[in-house]
């Protein structure tokens, strides 16, 4: 632990993991939520949206009693090198979170807490040291148990839709499609990036609003070729079709969309392409 000014508290631990890994053990909501704060504590993740503005609200739940509600908002978010948050409730401070390579299989990652006085730091200070150090040893428990894993590494993936569903849920085939001539869909789709599930949340047929879910395949996806082949070589969007299921493990609740004249233009677009006979949108 240094400080850097008066007025901060900063801690550090290499570990041994390649940087990548270890920057998505923290932007991966499934698995923060294994290791974020001090011994014993337990975490429920209510809202997750990890760009700058995007909400982070959670609930700790203490080892003896105790919920402890917290609410931030990021400010920063550069993968693998930082991100940084305002928290919105108590007690108020800025927090960075760094990573930084040290070698293949080794990396740093470090909490700068960043407080507005030197009396706010002072009041928090000896809590906020060894607690820090408790995050950081769950932390390296947790990258043991995901490099013994069969599954090193759950992405994250997301499916945007107009549908409204619950925790738990199964996204499965054999309903009709949310696009194109609405077929009997022989495939679901997800995403591992949240502007091409935004588009699809935007561009489903229905009329209730769009909703984006944070899902977990139950089977084998593969490369949507609507949107790789087809398009864009290499998959840049990251977009994936499977015929098992989806469980839905979470819900984006706060997200930017497009603007309407974005949105419209797209809309004429595939209008004109359907007239045309193209179906730019998979609905097999």
């Amino acid at each position: 632990m240094r400080l850097n000014s008066d007025n901060e508290i900063y801690s550090s631990r290499e570990v041994n993991a390649p940087l990548e890994m270890l920057y998505q053990t923290f932007a991966n909501p499934l698995q923060l939520k294994k290791w974020w704060g001090p011994e014993g504590f337990t975490n429920t993740i209510h809202e997750f949206d990890l760009r700058p503005e995007g909400k982070w609200i959670l609930t700790m739940h203490g080892p003896e009693k105790g919920n402890y509600e917290n609410a931030s908002v990021f400010k920063i978010v550069e993968p693998n090198k930082l991100i940084r948050w305002t928290r919105t409730s108590q007690p108020l401070f800025d927090m960075e979170v760094g990573f930084e390579k040290m070698s293949d299989s080794k990396s740093k990652i470090s909490f700068r807490m960043i407080f507005n006085t030197v009396e706010e730091c002072d009041k928090i200070k000896s809590f906020a040291v060894p607690k820090n150090e408790e995050n950081f040893d769950r932390l390296e428990r947790e990258l043991i148990n995901i490099t013994r894993s069969a599954t090193p590494f759950a992405q994250i993936y997301f499916h945007g839709t107009k549908a409204d569903l619950k925790l738990g849920d199964l996204i499965e085939v054999g309903n009709n499609s949310n696009f194109g001539q609405r077929k009997n869909a022989k495939y679901i789709f997800l995403t591992a990036t949240l502007d091409a599930a935004i588009w699809g949340a935007e561009l489903a047929i229905g009329e209730g609003r769009g909703r984006i879910y944070l899902v977990e395949p139950t089977g084998p996806i593969e490369d949507d070729p609507d949107l790789t082949d087809k398009k864009f070589p290499g998959n840049p969007t990251k977009s994936y079709r499977s015929t098992q299921p989806f469980k839905i493990v979470g819900e984006v609740t706060n997200w930017q969309g497009h603007p309407p004249e974005q949105v419209k233009t797209m809309k004429d677009t595939l209008t004109k392409l359907k007239e045309q006979g193209i179906n730019s949108l998979n609905d097999e």
